[in-house]
């Protein structure tokens, strides 16, 4: 779409300041008076944007309406549909305020506003938006939602040195049915606080002089506070959010809408009385306070970026001056800043420490006379990965040119330095005359990290492929996210996940979708995001629900699999009635050549065989093109995006909308067999497959829905959903538990509430402590990819409580109105959570049962007779214990491994035998004892502490990975090494342990005795 000249009204300058971001050319009304009595655009509040045009006398504005000089009208207030009434403008009204708020609640006065608006929104090309979904729905009109969003990069320098809570806002006391002002006033009683905006009933308010000023609160203060009404407004205002970017952690009333998650990002409250806990929590706990804003600074950068904001307005021009029948116009042009997965602040969040990350690789392309760089980078800490690609270098004269990618252009000037550095080593390297005809060349640039840097030979990997065939690839995501602006998107065949993470930028959520996990980690360590979620799936059954999203996009995939018709009537299973489809495929006529030969494409498509095939599901399929590359163009100019039927086409890709609608009445296609009557996948359809969706969790995630049989060990009949079940799950919140992994699982086939304490601090000293006390390992092992990564990544249960006994009923107190579990959970984790009073529940229960193997099997014994289940997971041979401790129902459920985080990863071996896990002489004095006959018989025996994908990794630079069970206990170490591919050397166990029921001997591992440990590992 090409530039608009919009005309709209100046009610609010801040917001006409982010209007402003979109782009556009806008002329502003700027001489209505408000209703504080002022006029004209306020500089001290916003500057005034290149593209904002103020208009001071209406007959300017009159002139160009009656002339047409106008794309496109934005209204705001029902004086500006008085002002427009009287000219064919194509135009969105855009309320800022519910129904009943405009209306202040008065029956009438809601009706003739309403009535007003509806008439004036009823023309041709005209659209009715609002800026939330409870604003939408209190209107009661169709139209769409246009989300707020920030700029994070307009603030930020939050140091909370004044302990005092704030609240910004105007005319809290006169509009205390919406801002609740009563509940602050009682809340922030007799604490330090500040309101600040216009309120002429708080005597003690400020104004602030400025933008600049304003921002000063923001960064000073410790704790932004905020008690908006629920039945009025949304759970946040502009004034929480900008507080949020800054990186200030919020305390709030509760609030269906609010972006607040309680332990998370701030403190959510029921009563006064909590806030005013919550509050005086964050003014003596600074360190709290500053981790709390960071996180809610993160929520502002996933949930309400400037990239949703603008895709969420281009839909609505587009959607506006398309008409009620037309199609809107599809953007043809791709911009360089939209082919890459980050934005700015993911690359600051990613520097937050700058000294533990390094550029770990360089990937050097020539292109012409310049050259093209990718670097990847890891953290020394977290094991994150960033690929930076885009890099453009040339040498004149001896003299370096570089041009950095768009998303680094806000890079700190001594990073710059730095990179600009590396780049000179590295173009110096590629131009040495040894290196003149190699195309591609690849520099190891710390070579004391390894990094994960290609996910097999057909994926495009980021920083290892050609710039030229990532360039080809990236486009179509970069063309696709025109189609995501705050929808719910499934990206099918979502690869290594550059794709997934460019989609995001302006999707409300994004489900990546690959055949094989090591893409989807891959995508984890390097491009993850807040909105995304990974799944493995075959693309002929997708694992989504049925209506359930807004947009799918595949590409270059369809032509891998020869069941077209399978795929594409599962595209049309899972989107909502205004759906769209976005698919590409590679033109026959080229790669059908046997030069261009692909094993993988093995249902090759013609365009006219793609666009039937399209056409059979879709009311509208729009077809364009990506060109072959050729001529002598700029480098990004390469493979643009054509609708010129003449054009030389490399790629076909096809916009499909308006999916086909069937009923039995109306008689359904022969293609559409194993369609129920509402266009349902029936059971033939999905009785293969696991169904997935993208639903909202207590929490407020999106998350992944995969349909399953959980439940039926405990003799559970399915519910009214199917076999989607509401499991209540209790547990101390640790990040490499049990429970974690089990949480996480069942969250893919169920809704699950967890309750129960989580990791904290105190804690972790003691284990620090105990860490200083293992042999064998490198001095501070542990502690930072270990206890300290453990702390970052804990996250609190949904219903937070405190540890030790508690009676299940302070438990269901807290759950949603109307959510009643059809089964209860305690996964172990010692004695430091335990439910009591089960019998209230009212369904089935069972107990996770962890070390029975360290002496502590009684105490066990007798708490899960409250249970109407037990399930041991490293001692099967215990079981008889407590079947004689008259335990009800009880079996095995060995422990498991977490694909997520534990698996292959294709590196060099390094290490002759690895082990990672305890070596205290105490607690493990045997282990140890055979890890230094290991040492001492000349093997290289590397010992150390990680978790999750650090542990992984590892265990797969080790030849062998030695394991020692403390009481023949069959530990979670047996899974977690075998996935890594490395070999298992572990000690034998009895036949009553159940290693011998699952894995073989010489087979799967290899199993030792203390007399030939040596002997075995010198063999393997």
């Amino acid at each position: 779409m090409q530039s608009l000249k919009i005309l709209t009204f100046n009610w609010h300058d801040p917001y006409i300041y982010l209007l402003g971001q979109t782009a556009q050319d806008i002329h502003v009304c700027d001489w209505m008076r408000r209703a504080d009595g002022t006029t004209g655009w306020d500089y001290e509040k916003r500057p005034l944007r290149d593209n904002l045009h103020l208009i001071k006398d209406p007959a300017e504005a009159i002139d160009g309406l009656k002339a047409g000089d106008y794309d496109l009208a934005v209204a705001h207030t029902l004086q500006d549909i008085k002002f427009l009434n009287d000219y064919d403008v194509p135009a969105i009204f855009l309320t800022h305020n519910a129904l009943h708020n405009d209306g202040m609640n008065n029956a009438v006065a809601m009706n003739q506003i309403r009535g007003m608006v509806a008439e004036f929104v009823s023309r041709p090309s005209r659209l009715f938006a609002a800026i939330s979904q409870m604003k939408l729905v209190s209107w009661g009109l169709e139209g769409v939602v246009i989300r707020p969003g920030i700029d994070v990069a307009d603030y930020g320098g939050y140091t909370g040195k004044t302990a005092s809570a704030l609240a910004v806002g105007n005319l809290f006391v006169e509009r205390d049915f919406m801002l609740g002002y009563s509940a602050l006033s009682e809340a922030l009683e007799g604490l330090p606080h500040q309101y600040v905006g216009e309120n002429p009933s708080l005597p003690d308010a400020r104004k602030a002089e400025n933008w600049e000023d304003l921002k000063s609160f923001y960064r000073s203060h410790r704790v932004y506070v905020n008690a908006t009404v629920e039945a009025f407004e949304d759970g946040y205002n502009l004034g929480m959010l900008e507080a949020m970017s800054t990186a200030m952690p919020v305390v709030t009333m509760r609030n269906a809408t609010s972006p607040i998650e309680d332990g998370v990002n701030g403190y959510v409250c029921d009563t006064p009385a909590e806030m005013q806990a919550r509050v005086s929590e964050l003014l003596e706990d600074a360190a709290k306070a500053q981790l709390l804003g960071e996180a809610a600074r993160l929520t502002v950068v996933q949930d309400f970026s400037m990239n949703a904001f603008g895709a969420s307005w281009m839909a609505a021009f587009e959607k506006c001056l398309a008409g009620p029948e037309g199609n809107a116009s599809i953007r043809l042009e791709v911009e360089p800043a939209q082919m890459y997965a980050y934005e700015p602040e993911d690359v600051n969040r990613f520097l937050a420490k700058s000294d533990q990350v390094t550029i770990a690789k360089a990937k050097i392309d020539r292109y012409g006379g310049a050259l093209l760089i990718d670097f990847v980078l890891v953290n020394l800490e977290t094991g994150e990965q960033a690929v930076w690609a885009g890099f453009q270098a040339q040498v004149n004269a001896d003299k370096l040119n570089a041009e950095f990618p768009p998303y680094l252009g806000g890079l700190r000037e001594d990073i710059r330095q730095q990179v600009e550095q590396i780049l000179v080593t590295c173009v110096q390297e590629a131009i040495k005359p040894e290196h003149a005809q190699i195309s591609q060349l690849h520099i190891n640039l710390d070579v004391s990290r390894s990094v994960v840097s290609r996910v097999g030979d057909d994926r495009i990997t980021p920083g290892d492929v050609r710039a030229d065939v990532y360039l080809h690839h990236a486009k179509r995501y970069g063309f696709a996210s025109q189609f995501c602006g705050d929808k719910d998107v499934v990206d099918v065949a979502s690869g290594t996940g550059y794709g997934s993470k460019i989609l995001a930028r302006s999707a409300r959520s994004v489900v990546a979708l690959d055949l094989e996990t090591d893409p989807l980690r891959y995508g984890r360590l390097t491009f993850d995001s807040r909105n995304i979620r990974r799944a493995t799936a075959d693309m002929r059954a997708l694992p989504i629900e049925a209506d359930s999203t807004d947009t799918v996009i595949c590409f270059e995939a369809i032509e891998h699999i020869t069941e077209h018709h399978d795929f594409v009537r599962e595209v049309h299973r899972v989107l909502r009635e205004d759906g769209q489809f976005i698919v590409s495929t590679p033109n026959l006529d080229i790669y059908g050549r046997s030069e261009n030969d692909n094993p993988f494409h093995v249902g090759m498509l013609s365009e006219a065989d793609f666009t039937s095939l399209l056409c059979e599901y879709f009311e509208d399929v729009v077809c364009v093109s990506q060109e072959r590359a050729s001529g002598n163009r700029g480098f990004y100019d390469y493979f643009n995006f054509t609708d010129d039927p003449q054009a030389d086409k490399e790629i076909h890709v096809a916009v499909c909308s308006k999916p086909k609608r069937w009923s039995k009445e109306a008689g359904e296609p022969a293609f559409a067999e194993g369609y129920g009557a509402a266009g349902q996948a029936s059971e033939r359809n999905t009785g293969a497959s696991e169904e997935v969706s993208a639903t909202t969790g207590t929490n407020g995630h999106h998350r992944v829905k995969v349909v399953g049989s959980v439940g039926e060990a405990c003799g559970l009949e399915p519910s009214q959903d199917g076999d989607w079940l509401k499991i209540l799950f209790a547990q101390v919140s640790n990040p490499i538990s049990a429970g974690r992994s089990y949480v996480d699982t069942l969250r893919t086939a169920h809704d699950v509430i967890t309750c129960g304490p989580a990791l904290d601090p105190s804690q972790m000293d003691g284990w620090r402590e105990a860490e200083k006390q293992h042999a064998l390992k490198p001095q501070n092992a542990g502690e930072i990819e270990k206890l300290d990564l453990m702390l970052r990544l804990v996250e609190p249960c949904d219903i937070p409580l405190e540890a030790g006994q508690i009676d299940i009923q302070t438990v269901l107190s807290q759950l949603p109105e109307g959510w009643t579990p059809d089964l209860f959970i305690w996964a172990d984790n010692a004695a430091g959570f335990l439910p009591m009073g089960l019998d209230k529940l009212g369904c089935p229960s069972v107990a996770l049962v962890g070390d029975t193997h360290t002496g502590q099997m009684q105490w066990r014994m007798d708490y899960t007779r409250l249970f109407t289940h037990t399930y041991l997971m490293f001692t099967k041979h215990h079981i008889p214990y407590f079947q004689a401790a008259e335990n009800q129902k009880v079996g095995w459920l060995p422990a498991a491994c977490d694909p997520r985080f534990h698996g292959k990863f294709d590196v060099t071996k390094s290490y002759e035998i690895g082990f990672v896990g305890q070596t205290h002489r105490q607690w493990h004095p045997h282990r140890v004892a055979l890890l230094e006959r290991l040492i001492n018989g000349g093997f290289d025996v590397h010992v150390d502490s990680k978790i999750l994908e650090e542990m992984s990794l590892f265990h797969s630079r080790s030849k062998i990975v030695f394991n020692k069970s403390l009481n023949q206990d069959l530990n979670r170490r047996v899974f977690e090494v075998l996935c890594s591919g490395s070999l298992l050397l572990t000690d034998r166990l009895p036949a009553e342990s159940g290693l011998d029921t699952l894995f073989t001997d010489r087979e799967h591992l290899v199993q030792y005795d203390e007399s030939n440990l040596e002997e075995l590992a010198r063999y393997y």
